[in-house]
Parts: structure tokens; sequence; C-alpha cells
């Protein structure tokens, strides 16, 4: 046998032995992957996906459901209604009771006190040089507080009608002087109405 003949034996020897035989890979490397990058299933395995199959980033499926997301319980967020104040704290907050004072007695006392209201309207007719019907003076209301020692305090006077402002500061003044008996169980307000006589119709 010649020298070609024996080489393409050798050669034809080889080729057999590689195919029953695939190369290994050497020490430190890993196995290529079995799919070839030119193919489609191949090029999406360089990416670290392959078709068909679902990945995960950062803990999250990525086949469209999502984290599920626990809603708030509205009622548990609710503030409960504050419990109504019951007891010596209820007492204790409760509006007090006005004073009382005998019925008669405050009567006569408050109709001591009006009768002088008669002469503002006379006293601004004088300081004004007009006579008193020509003071606008009709109908008034009156508001006080009886404090518990028998002073008056607080004192409102409300014009019904059109009122002279002298009147009003006359009416005022006087209303700051008043006292009466002193109510038992704290101070008691009071409201009146007062007509100026010579506002009233001839009988």
């Amino acid at each position: 046998m010649d020298k070609t003949a024996l080489r393409l034996v050798l050669w034809a020897g080889t080729v057999a032995a590689a195919s029953v035989y695939p190369a290994r890979p050497a020490r430190g490397q890993t196995e290529a992957p079995a799919e070839s990058s030119e193919s489609p299933e191949g090029a999406a395995n360089l990416h670290g996906l392959a078709p068909g199959h679902t990945g995960q980033v950062a803990g999250s499926p990525l086949d469209g459901s999502g984290t599920a997301i626990v809603p708030f319980d509205l009622d548990a967020m609710k503030v409960s209604p504050e419990s109504p104040i019951a007891g010596p704290a209820a007492a204790a907050l409760a509006p007090r009771p006005p004073g009382t004072i005998d019925e008669q007695v405050l009567a006569e006392e408050i109709a001591a006190q009006l009768e002088p209201m008669e002469d503002c309207r006379t006293s601004v007719a004088r300081r004004k040089q007009v006579v008193a019907s020509d003071v606008a003076a009709d109908r008034l209301t009156l508001r006080w507080i009886i404090a518990e020692t028998g002073q008056a305090f607080g004192a409102e006077v409300v014009a019904t009608t059109p009122t002279d402002d002298g009147v009003l500061d006359c009416v005022k003044r006087q209303m700051a002087g008043w006292t009466f008996s002193r109510p038992s169980g704290g101070p008691l307000p009071i409201e009146r109405d007062f007509t100026f006589h010579s506002s009233l119709p001839a009988k």
C-alpha cells in the first residue's frame, strides 16, 4: 500500500471516531447550549427567555395577573363616635340653672327701676332745647343679669322702634346702677320690654 492510500485510511478512521465520541469541553468550561443561535428558539434562549415560557422580574409574575393588592378595610379605618359623657363629668359640663327670686318681689323691684327711665326722654329734650315729643323714644327691649350679690350687670338695650341715641345712653347708664334682691342658686338673667308713657295713645 502506498503512502497516499495509507493517509486516506487514517483520515477515514479519524472521522469515524469523531462521529462516535463527540468532543468534551475542556476543564473549567461548561457545555454550550444545544439550540443554535441561528434559529428563533436559540436566539430567544440567548436572552434568557424561551417561547412558551414565562419568566419573573423582581419576583413578579409576567403572566398578566400582577401582584395581588389587598384592599383597605374602610370600616376598620372609621373612627368610632365618641361615647356620650355620663356621670359626674356630664353633671359638671351641664349648664348651671338660673337663680331664682320670688316673682312678686322681683316684679315690684323691676317696676321701681323702670319708673325713673321716663326722665331720659325729658332730659334729652331739655339738652336739645326741644319738646319731649320731638325726641324719638317708643319701645325698648331691656336685658340684664342679676348677680348673686344682687347687682345688675351685662346691661343691653335694644330699640324695637326708632329711638334717639341720647335716650338709649341714658337708659343704659341707669341700668348699670340697678340692684335687686339676691337670687338664690346663682345669677338670674332678665328680659323686659319697656314703653315710654309719652308714646302711649291718650285715653
